[in-house]
């Protein structure tokens, strides 16, 4: 699987906030041979205070965190100038993610679990895309998969919540 990252110099940043060791440990791989510098925090607390500190390009934000959890810290985020533009793509398990649609309104994008690696990356691909500042990543890269059903790679590649 190719880089998405284009000619870029820097590389985007993107932050996983997911209390899940083993799911965040598989993004966080997936995300840096992929080229991009990946940040991860293990709850919401954590999130809030990386995303305040290191504005990352992107967020891969768990909604069911312990303490303060993923709806919320979107919340908070999208509600400061200093975050708001930063797109969050909330990640949660396909039931759960059904059910909370009031805690993830102001997330600019959905991941319902379990997906596989090529739905991780579109998600990044698409978001980044359209982030304001065209050098993260260009859109000739992003492949329209909204009328394709996804099919995992390999067992393997599948991240579980």
């Amino acid at each position: 699987m190719g880089s998405l990252l284009g000619e870029r110099d820097v590389p985007p940043r993107i932050l996983v906030v997911d209390d899940d060791a083993s799911v965040a440990n598989v993004i966080e791989t997936v995300l840096r041979t992929e080229g991009y510098t990946v940040a991860v925090a293990r709850d919401g607390a954590q999130g809030l205070m990386l995303a305040r500190d290191w504005r990352p390009d992107l967020i891969l934000m768990d909604v069911m965190l312990p303490g303060v959890d993923g709806g919320t810290v979107t919340r908070r985020l999208k509600s400061e100038a200093a975050t708001a533009d930063i797109p969050i793509v909330a990640m949660s398990a396909g039931k759960t993610i059904r059910s909370r649609t009031a805690e993830i309104e102001e997330a600019d994008g959905a991941l319902a679990k379990p997906f596989d690696i090529d739905a991780l990356l579109a998600q990044v691909a698409f978001h980044l895309a359209r982030r304001p500042n065209e050098e993260l990543a260009p859109t000739d890269h992003v492949e329209d998969t909204s009328n394709r059903r996804t099919t995992p790679i390999k067992p393997s590649t599948i991240i579980d919540a």
